[in-house]
């Protein structure tokens, strides 16, 4: 599969309330292979888990700037925010492969 847009962000706590989505994350795209892909990746499903307990908002961008760049970031205003560290090389490492 060739690089594509993406962006993965946080549900808004006002919405979760409404919606009672299990997934803490929305993801972004208008590929939809790529949606079922992200959305049922092991790595991915950790991270929405970390955002269920903890204060993990993360937003997470594939986006072509000269070249395809994946950006993440997120606020350390949570307990363990290296808890997040391997599930998202790992998400990322499972895109590139």
């Amino acid at each position: 599969m060739r690089p594509m847009a993406f962006e993965i962000d946080n549900i808004s706590h006002l919405k979760n309330l409404f919606k009672r989505k299990k997934n803490k994350l929305k993801i972004n795209t208008d590929n939809e292979e790529l949606r079922f892909l992200l959305s049922n990746n092991e790595n991915n499903k950790i991270l929405s888990n970390i955002a269920d307990k903890e204060k993990y908002c993360p937003i997470m961008t594939c986006k072509l700037v000269d070249f395809w760049r994946i950006t993440p970031s997120y606020h350390l205003a949570f307990n363990d925010w290296t808890l997040v560290v391997e599930p998202t090389v790992k998400l990322f490492k499972n895109l590139i492969d």
